[in-house]
């Protein structure tokens, strides 16, 4: 928990010494150079103390690969969304991203887990391409 919160607050303040002040260089210091890479520290601090007790737990109850499963099919499905959303189009890679997700846990029911990505692939065009004009394409390569 005290690492999420430290993973929070350091990216929030890198965030924001990046956007408010330039950053510059080593051998050229801007003003946000320093606030941006002690954020950084603090947020790389967060995840690590994170990350050790997330593990810490696992090992102590022997269910690694339950624990780390969700983990890899979660992370790994945001960042295959962002890789092929620009060629895959916003409705199959909404799709996509929602079915792999679902492989996160063993209950998958794949009747409901088809369901669900159609209607929220759907939504998601609907939402970002019609109701928020986002300049995404629809289908693959249109």
């Amino acid at each position: 928990m005290s690492g999420g919160f430290l993973l929070l607050i350091g990216s929030a303040a890198m965030t924001i010494a990046i956007v408010k002040y330039p950053v510059g260089n080593a051998s050229q210091m801007g003003p946000g150079y320093v606030p941006a890479l002690l954020g950084g520290l603090l947020a790389l601090l967060g995840f690590i103390i994170a990350l050790r007790g997330t593990l810490s737990q696992v090992w102590k109850t022997d269910k690694f690969h339950s624990a780390v499963r969700p983990l890899f099919f979660i992370l790994g499905v945001i960042i295959l969304f962002g890789y092929i959303i620009s060629v895959a189009g916003v409705i199959v890679s909404s799709a996509l991203a929602i079915a792999g997700a679902a492989l996160g846990t063993r209950e998958t029911r794949t009747k409901e887990i088809i369901i669900l990505a159609i209607i929220m692939a759907g939504l998601s065009d609907l939402f970002f391409v019609k109701v928020l004009a986002i300049p995404f394409n629809e289908w693959p390569l249109q």
